[in-house]
Protein backbone atom coordinates (compact mmCIF):
# COMPACT_ATOMS: atom_id res chain seq x y z
CA UNK A 1 0.00 0.00 0.00
CA UNK A 2 1.67 3.55 -0.64
CA UNK A 3 2.50 6.07 2.15
CA UNK A 4 1.23 9.25 1.47
CA UNK A 5 3.94 12.02 3.58
CA UNK A 6 1.87 14.15 5.83
CA UNK A 7 3.04 17.25 4.42
CA UNK A 8 5.05 17.63 1.37
CA UNK A 9 9.00 16.90 1.77
CA UNK A 10 11.07 19.98 0.44
CA UNK A 11 13.50 18.70 -1.41
CA UNK A 12 17.10 20.17 -2.07
CA UNK A 13 17.81 21.48 -5.33
CA UNK A 14 20.49 18.67 -6.31
CA UNK A 15 23.18 18.43 -9.35
CA UNK A 16 23.23 15.29 -11.24
CA UNK A 17 25.03 14.72 -14.66
CA UNK A 18 22.60 12.87 -16.63
CA UNK A 19 22.33 9.54 -19.18
CA UNK A 20 24.32 11.53 -22.16
CA UNK A 21 26.71 13.75 -19.80
CA UNK A 22 24.53 16.81 -18.77
CA UNK A 23 23.96 19.19 -15.78
CA UNK A 24 20.61 18.67 -14.30
CA UNK A 25 19.05 20.03 -11.98
CA UNK A 26 16.07 18.19 -9.71
CA UNK A 27 14.13 22.01 -10.13
CA UNK A 28 14.20 20.66 -13.79
CA UNK A 29 11.79 18.40 -12.85
CA UNK A 30 9.25 21.32 -12.00
CA UNK A 31 5.68 21.02 -14.08
CA UNK A 32 5.34 17.50 -14.07
CA UNK A 33 4.80 15.01 -11.70
CA UNK A 34 7.85 13.12 -10.95
CA UNK A 35 8.87 9.10 -10.43
CA UNK A 36 12.12 8.31 -9.01
CA UNK A 37 14.03 5.23 -8.16
CA UNK A 38 17.31 5.04 -6.65
CA UNK A 39 19.62 1.65 -7.10
CA UNK A 40 22.66 1.08 -9.63
CA UNK A 41 22.75 -0.66 -12.93
CA UNK A 42 24.46 -3.92 -11.22
CA UNK A 43 22.32 -4.58 -8.45
CA UNK A 44 21.54 -8.08 -8.21
CA UNK A 45 19.53 -8.25 -5.69
CA UNK A 46 16.22 -7.84 -7.69
CA UNK A 47 14.19 -8.76 -4.69
CA UNK A 48 15.83 -5.45 -2.75
CA UNK A 49 15.29 -2.97 -5.55
CA UNK A 50 12.59 -2.11 -7.75
CA UNK A 51 13.03 -2.44 -11.60
CA UNK A 52 12.36 1.33 -12.89
CA UNK A 53 12.47 -0.29 -16.69
CA UNK A 54 9.43 -2.40 -16.13
CA UNK A 55 7.70 0.06 -13.30
CA UNK A 56 8.24 3.02 -16.00
CA UNK A 57 6.76 1.21 -18.92
CA UNK A 58 3.99 -0.19 -17.10
CA UNK A 59 2.86 3.38 -15.86
CA UNK A 60 3.60 5.13 -19.10
CA UNK A 61 1.64 2.61 -21.09
CA UNK A 62 -1.46 3.18 -18.18
CA UNK A 63 -1.26 6.91 -18.87
CA UNK A 64 -1.53 7.07 -22.86
CA UNK A 65 -1.00 10.75 -23.95
CA UNK A 66 -1.13 12.01 -20.21
CA UNK A 67 2.59 10.23 -19.70
CA UNK A 68 4.15 13.24 -21.25
CA UNK A 69 3.26 15.42 -18.06
CA UNK A 70 5.43 12.93 -16.03
CA UNK A 71 8.76 12.67 -15.56
CA UNK A 72 10.27 9.12 -15.02
CA UNK A 73 13.69 9.24 -12.93
CA UNK A 74 16.29 6.61 -11.96
CA UNK A 75 18.99 7.46 -9.94
CA UNK A 76 22.28 5.72 -9.51
CA UNK A 77 23.55 5.45 -6.36
CA UNK A 78 27.33 4.55 -7.74
CA UNK A 79 28.72 7.27 -9.54
CA UNK A 80 31.84 5.24 -10.95
CA UNK A 81 29.37 2.54 -12.06
CA UNK A 82 26.44 4.24 -12.93
CA UNK A 83 28.09 6.67 -15.46
CA UNK A 84 26.40 7.88 -18.43
CA UNK A 85 27.38 4.78 -20.70
CA UNK A 86 26.30 2.63 -18.32
CA UNK A 87 23.05 4.31 -17.68
CA UNK A 88 22.07 4.39 -21.59
CA UNK A 89 22.39 0.57 -21.36
CA UNK A 90 20.26 0.19 -18.59
CA UNK A 91 17.33 2.53 -19.29
CA UNK A 92 17.34 1.43 -23.36
CA UNK A 93 16.51 3.50 -26.31
CA UNK A 94 12.87 5.14 -24.26
CA UNK A 95 14.22 9.05 -24.05
CA UNK A 96 11.94 9.15 -21.87
CA UNK A 97 13.09 7.93 -19.15
CA UNK A 98 15.56 10.17 -17.46
CA UNK A 99 18.65 8.59 -15.76
CA UNK A 100 20.73 10.44 -13.20
CA UNK A 101 23.69 10.20 -11.10
CA UNK A 102 25.71 12.88 -8.52
CA UNK A 103 28.84 12.94 -6.49
CA UNK A 104 28.77 10.28 -3.51
CA UNK A 105 28.16 13.34 -0.95
CA UNK A 106 25.30 14.48 -2.68
CA UNK A 107 23.69 11.22 -3.17
CA UNK A 108 24.05 10.23 0.46
CA UNK A 109 22.48 14.18 1.44
CA UNK A 110 19.90 13.70 -1.01
CA UNK A 111 18.89 10.32 -0.46
CA UNK A 112 18.47 10.82 3.66
CA UNK A 113 15.55 12.76 2.31
CA UNK A 114 13.92 10.05 0.62
CA UNK A 115 14.99 7.80 3.41
CA UNK A 116 17.64 5.90 1.88
CA UNK A 117 20.26 4.04 3.47
CA UNK A 118 23.74 4.08 1.94
CA UNK A 119 26.81 2.61 3.22
CA UNK A 120 30.30 1.76 1.06
CA UNK A 121 32.00 -1.43 0.95
CA UNK A 122 34.88 -1.73 -0.67
CA UNK A 123 34.73 1.53 -2.18
CA UNK A 124 31.24 0.86 -3.68
CA UNK A 125 27.84 2.42 -2.61
CA UNK A 126 25.13 0.44 -1.56
CA UNK A 127 21.47 1.56 -1.37
CA UNK A 128 18.44 -0.39 -2.14
CA UNK A 129 15.48 1.16 -2.39
CA UNK A 130 12.20 -1.00 -2.40
CA UNK A 131 10.14 2.30 -3.15
CA UNK A 132 8.82 4.40 -6.25
CA UNK A 133 9.03 7.80 -4.69
CA UNK A 134 6.31 10.46 -6.08
CA UNK A 135 6.95 13.80 -6.35
CA UNK A 136 4.33 16.82 -6.97
CA UNK A 137 4.88 19.18 -9.50
CA UNK A 138 6.55 21.96 -7.30
CA UNK A 139 9.38 18.64 -6.89
CA UNK A 140 8.17 17.87 -3.24
CA UNK A 141 8.22 14.52 -1.88
CA UNK A 142 4.62 13.11 -1.75
CA UNK A 143 4.35 9.26 -2.01
CA UNK A 144 6.13 5.95 -1.23
CA UNK A 145 5.01 3.39 -2.91
CA UNK A 146 6.52 0.00 -2.03
CA UNK A 147 8.10 -2.49 -4.63
CA UNK A 148 5.31 -5.19 -3.38
CA UNK A 149 2.31 -2.59 -4.20
CA UNK A 150 0.63 -3.49 -7.29
CA UNK A 151 0.84 -1.52 -10.13
CA UNK A 152 -2.73 -0.45 -10.01
CA UNK A 153 -2.08 1.28 -7.21
CA UNK A 154 1.00 3.25 -9.01
CA UNK A 155 -1.04 4.08 -11.29
CA UNK A 156 -3.72 5.26 -8.75
CA UNK A 157 -0.73 7.62 -7.25
CA UNK A 158 0.54 9.23 -10.18
CA UNK A 159 -3.07 9.91 -11.72
CA UNK A 160 -4.02 11.68 -8.04
CA UNK A 161 -1.10 14.02 -8.36
CA UNK A 162 -1.93 14.20 -11.96
CA UNK A 163 -5.15 15.37 -10.63
CA UNK A 164 -4.23 17.25 -7.65
CA UNK A 165 -6.36 14.81 -5.54
CA UNK A 166 -4.78 15.89 -2.10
Amino acid sequence: MPIRTVAPVELPDTLFTDRFGRAVHLRDLRGRVTLIAFSNVRCVEQSACVNPVAEYAAVKSALGMRAHDVAFVFVGVDPRADAPVALNAYLGADADLLGWNAETAVLRALTLRFGVHMNEADGILLAHAPFVYLLDEQVRLRVFVPKEAHRDELIAEVRALLDHVW
